[in-house]
């Protein structure tokens, strides 16, 4: 009982209360989710002001970890939405498309460059390679397996998200990290059992009409390499992604096209918002309800929420709490937010070139399939962490 009271006075705190109500709006009225997001953050930011005051609000805003995260998504989504338009235009993606046969291997390709890149470039590329594929035919369920490919696959690794860089930066090893790749390939299997429908098709491309190899457009993606220099060597991923693009745009002598940015706009505030939204909660208040639980139920239980909060600040709460095992925390975290559209940095980037993915309607049977492949891979990590230990 007292751990249901707790619950329940959590819930109608006036900040939480107000960041469901954002969500569920979010939800239903998807095609005004940036006047949403901003409204949600104007009434949060007028209560965070009037109970801690201008200064306590300054300073939260400017905190290392609060601006970082929120100037490098600004810098990411319109850079990762100009590197997928060089890539299209290259005809690489065509061509890529016609040797990857299978969803499965479509899947598996995404998971294994989430895993050394990002999980917003590999969202980027793999939603090029699904256009590439099956053109404005793309089974949605397809659409969500690759964003949670994206987020598997950088559940273990220690460049592949923010959380686990964050979690890598406060002291957590790359070897134990890695451990989250047990989960995060056992929930892949499912996801690949439940949403590819081919294990070889004919491919929407036809051989004679493909697009010329422009060798010059391909130049552009050194922004890629760029984006992993910058975050494993300076925590820098958006510096080092724009970097890379503007010396490849230099070095293939292309023009520098403006319309990718601005499609970008939109859901780059938007995401930007709802971090930020997310970020004013009082998120100390959820520790005594985790309190009465074990590091094991409350990293379940933190990755079960973070399709519906930003996982970012809830990983700060773990790490805040400490004593997890942390592999298993990095999967959770990392891939939970795949259950729902704005759950995650991946999902939100996606829409660029999938808008039906704000169809919060069409996420329910997604939904049940992401969330048993979430449980599934944390039953194969207790297996076999906890049987050989």
């Amino acid at each position: 009982m007292e751990t249901l009271s707790l619950i329940i006075n959590l819930i109608i705190t006036p900040e939480f209360a107000l960041f469901i109500l954002m969500l569920f709006f979010l939800m239903v009225f998807h095609k005004k989710k940036l006047l949403t997001a901003i409204s949600g953050f104007s009434i949060l930011s007028l209560i965070y002001l009037l109970r801690n005051g201008a200064g306590a609000y300054i300073h939260h805003l400017t905190q290392p970890g609060e601006y970082h995260l929120l100037y490098n998504l600004i810098l990411l989504l319109p850079g990762f939405g100009l590197v997928a338009y060089y890539f299209e235009e290259s005809g690489f993606d065509e061509r890529i498309s016609r040797v990857i046969r299978s969803d499965k291997v479509l899947l598996w390709v995404v998971f294994c460059l989430s895993a050394v890149l990002d999980n917003i470039a590999a969202a980027m590329i793999g939603g090029v390679l699904l256009l590439a594929r099956y053109g404005k035919d793309t089974p949605f369920i397809m659409v969500v397996s690759v964003i949670a490919a994206s987020n598997l696959g950088g559940a273990g690794s220690f460049a592949g998200d923010t959380t686990t860089v964050m979690l890598f930066v406060s002291g957590v090893s790359i070897v134990t990290l890695a451990k989250g790749f047990v989960a995060a390939i056992a929930a892949q299997v499912v996801i690949n059992l439940f949403a590819s429908r081919h294990d070889s098709i004919p491919v929407k491309v036809d051989k004679d009409n493909l697009k010329p190899l422009n060798l010059r457009m391909f130049l552009p993606m050194i922004a890629v390499p760029g984006l992993a220099l910058g975050n494993i060597m300076f925590d820098q991923p958006g510096i080092g992604l724009w970097v890379g693009l503007t010396l490849g745009v230099i070095a293939g002598r292309v023009r520098f096209h403006w319309e990718p940015i601005r499609q970008s706009l939109e859901n780059t505030f938007f995401l930007t918002i709802l971090v930020a939204t997310a970020g004013l909660l009082p998120l100390v208040k959820i520790q005594p309800v985790l309190a009465k639980f074990s590091k094991t139920t409350v990293a379940i239980i933190l990755g079960l929420l973070s399709p519906w909060f930003d996982n970012i600040p809830l990983t700060k709460i773990a790490i805040d709490i400490g004593g997890f095992d942390w592999g298993l925390l990095a999967y959770c975290v990392g891939f939970g937010g795949s259950a729902m559209w704005f759950g995650s940095s991946a999902g939100v980037a996606i829409a660029l070139k999938f808008p039906q993915v704000y169809e919060t309607k069409r996420w329910i049977k997604p939904f049940f399939i992401v969330m048993l492949a979430y449980l599934f891979g944390i039953i194969a990590y207790l297996g076999v962490f906890r049987l050989f230990k």
